[in-house]
């Protein structure tokens, strides 16, 4: 019988993928003006600087069809002053209501998907892989998130940005602030991929600026235009922030004459090595903030993986999450924590070049009475070989005393030119004391995807 060997199947596959990742380069013919003005984001569009910017427009049927200019269009200026990034939006509209499907924010499916809205996607390092996702509806509810390189979104990662909408007999106004202090991105590259659009849901029209099929989604990184962003500031993100915070507690028993109190500080610092590069640090950190989960009953034999949403673990969370398959990822970040709590961590996570991202992570959970605390890395690196080609390597490792399990291995992800085609291809190798044998992973998905045919294929090993 014919022996199996990974390596060997996994250097032919890239082979195979390598062949497809060739693309050409995309004239550049639209510019985001550097303007040295200020704007009062009232949602009204009266200052003399919106008259300066070129007006954008041709906005696409994406959906229920996708051919030709949408009926209804959008006109949106864009100009940059150094420390915003202002957009304006005009829908020139046919009825004077509008549909709103929910009021609360960051609730992508209600609140934007099936509301009237407009959205902007920004892939600051052109590269697919990674961006940020700004919308708001005709009721000025807002959502944000970040998009993973598997276009899946995060919408626990916040930011502070400003929007207002107003409206002018059927025209509905935009008016959206985002402060550049609050993406990543490399100053010396200063040509971005972004995608607008606008929802009208009363009337059923879905468009787009850069055309897109009606089988992909509005955010998917792939269906972007080229812009050029003039006079690129060079540092405007905050150097140093501390935030410190102090959780007290008091409980009593009624029985008992004493209750027993506790304070606890927590210190939580972020420095800026460079604007795509950060040093994360948390002591003893108190996650009372954080948003609860939502309430689910669990009917099935496989754990629920809820989403993070510490905000010590979102900064470029997606280094760490999507380093396997949907069934067989290595790393969750949740479980840290969920035993004991958390004495300290770090985290050095985003770009160190164009190409190039690293993420390494270190987490040690505290001694509580008979459990014992755990230590949790992982180091992370991922590379763009080409726009088409993604390969990533990694370490993962959780050790209690002398007892342990670590995965190395490595992971590469291939989009190809026309947009149909995605292929993971992943290899890991387990190391857990006094377990030996059956430790290899081998997996390999391919998907296509048209307007017709939409199909998945997985196996694993």
């Amino acid at each position: 019988m014919k022996s199996f060997n990974p390596l060997k199947n996994m250097l032919f596959l890239v082979m195979v993928l390598c062949t497809f990742s060739a693309y050409s380069q995309e004239k550049t013919e639209l510019k985001i003006p550097y303007l040295n003005e200020e704007v009062s984001i009232d949602g009204k569009l009266s200052e003399s600087v919106w008259s300066q910017v070129e007006t954008q427009t041709g906005f696409y049927n994406q959906f229920p069809i996708d051919k030709g200019l949408a009926r209804n269009q959008t006109e949106v200026k864009i100009f940059q002053n150094g420390t915003h990034l202002f957009i304006a939006a005009i829908y020139h509209d046919t009825i004077a209501s509008n549909n709103i499907s929910s009021l609360k924010r960051d609730v992508y499916y209600d609140a934007i998907h099936l509301s009237d809205c407009f959205g902007i996607i920004l892939d600051t390092y052109n590269d697919g892989n990674n961006g940020y996702y700004f919308a708001v509806n005709a009721s000025g509810v807002q959502y944000d998130a970040l998009i993973g390189n598997i276009n899946e979104l995060n919408s626990s990662w916040n930011t502070v940005w400003k929007s207002q909408i107003s409206r002018e007999g059927n025209d509905k106004f935009y008016e959206i602030a985002i402060p550049l202090d609050g993406i990543n991105f490399n100053s010396n590259e200063n040509l971005w991929g972004i995608q607008l659009y606008t929802n009208d849901t009363k009337a059923n029209l879905y468009s787009t600026f850069a055309q897109s099929p009606r089988n992909y989604k509005q955010y998917d990184l792939r269906f972007t235009r080229k812009f050029e962003i003039e006079n690129l500031p060079e540092k405007v993100t905050r150097r140093f922030s501390v935030l410190p915070s102090v959780a007290a507690n008091y409980s009593k028993v009624k029985t008992e004459e004493k209750g027993i109190k506790s304070i606890v500080p927590s210190l939580d610092v972020q420095y800026s090595i460079s604007p795509s590069l950060k040093l994360d640090a948390t002591i003893n950190p108190d996650f009372s903030q954080v948003e609860v989960d939502q309430q689910v009953t669990n009917l099935s034999r496989f754990a629920i993986n809820f989403p993070e949403r510490r905000k010590f673990f979102l900064e470029n969370s997606d280094l760490f999450t999507n380093l396997g398959t949907a069934r067989s990822n290595p790393f969750y970040s949740r479980r840290i924590g969920s035993e004991t709590g958390i004495a300290f961590g770090a985290k050095l996570s985003g770009n160190i070049g164009s190409n190039t991202r690293i993420g390494v992570l270190n987490v040690q959970t505290k001694d509580e009475e008979e459990t014992k605390g755990k230590n949790y890395s992982v180091l992370v690196g991922r590379q763009s070989i080409s726009n088409a080609l993604t390969a990533t390597a990694f370490l993962v490792n959780s050790q209690q005393e002398s007892q342990y399990n670590r995965v190395a291995g490595s992971h590469l992800n291939f989009k190809s030119k026309n947009n149909r085609w995605t292929s993971n291809l992943n290899y890991a190798k387990a190391f857990t004391n006094n377990i030996k044998g059956e430790n290899n992973f081998l997996g390999a998905d391919i998907g296509y995807d048209s307007k017709r045919v939409d199909s998945y294929f997985s196996v694993q090993r």
